[in-house]
């Protein structure tokens, strides 16, 4: 029987092999992004994605850790969380759609949802490069319409 949710899985399966792939290659070419993960960024991503598994969320304690600490400039903090969270994230909703029963009907209307908004949030902020204080504001507003 057909089951939307084993077709979610496999969708959400290749989009986390096409990441793993696209990072892997870049590092092969030495031309990675950065470089290797310091200590601190990780314990950071660790403790705060361990937040967003109980529901806390971890977009506001790693944006409060990132701006207490200096570690990411403001401009860049929208990109980081959202390319440092990818891959975890996506392994969580995998967690727990296969530990959980899931809804199909709201499944099919979350996934197009969140995407546009993170689809139209993306390009409001792209627009602003080295425009701080639009930078700013476009990533205020990306997070209110990705949240509806």
């Amino acid at each position: 029987m057909f089951n939307p949710i084993n077709v979610l899985l496999a969708g959400l399966a290749l989009v986390i092999l096409y990441f793993v792939i696209t990072w892997w290659m870049a590092a092969r070419a030495r031309r990675p992004p950065h470089g290797r993960p310091a200590t601190l960024p990780t314990i950071v991503g660790f403790v705060t994605l361990f937040f967003d598994t109980l529901g806390i969320g971890n977009f506001a304690p790693t944006t409060a850790i990132f701006k207490l600490t200096g570690m990411v400039r403001d401009e860049l903090i929208p990109g980081t969380l959202n390319v440092g969270s990818s891959i975890p994230v996506a392994f969580e909703a995998f967690a727990f759609m296969v530990a959980v029963a899931v809804d199909p009907l709201t499944m099919a209307l979350f996934v197009p949802l969140g995407t546009l908004g993170g689809w139209f949030g993306g390009t409001s902020c792209r627009g602003s490069r080295g425009d701080r204080s639009r930078s700013e504001w476009d990533s205020r507003c990306s997070s209110a319409r990705g949240s509806c």
